[in-house]
């Protein structure tokens, strides 16, 4: 199960862009049925949730959700670092 606040917004994420009940940590967007239009939906979403652009290539690489939430949890560290600046 997810472990963290960013693993458990890719989690729900997921869950319903993929229409899924059950999501684990280490559980593959692309073999869970994801493809590029999801993954578009995806970024959308958590752009929604925590206002901060998600490239598309960032899920291709990060394709569990344990891998995403940490990309994610980087790309908005280096956001408010960036805001600070």
């Amino acid at each position: 199960p997810p472990r963290t606040d960013a693993e458990h917004l890719i989690t729900d994420v997921w869950t319903d862009v993929l229409d899924t009940t059950r999501i684990g940590v280490h559980d593959d967007f692309f073999a869970l049925g994801g493809n590029s239009l999801l993954a578009i939906r995806v970024a959308a979403r958590i752009r929604a949730a925590v206002d901060l652009e998600i490239p598309i290539n960032v899920i291709f690489a990060n394709p569990t959700v344990e891998k995403l939430a940490d990309a994610v949890e980087a790309l908005l560290i280096a956001d408010i670092e960036g805001q600070g600046a």
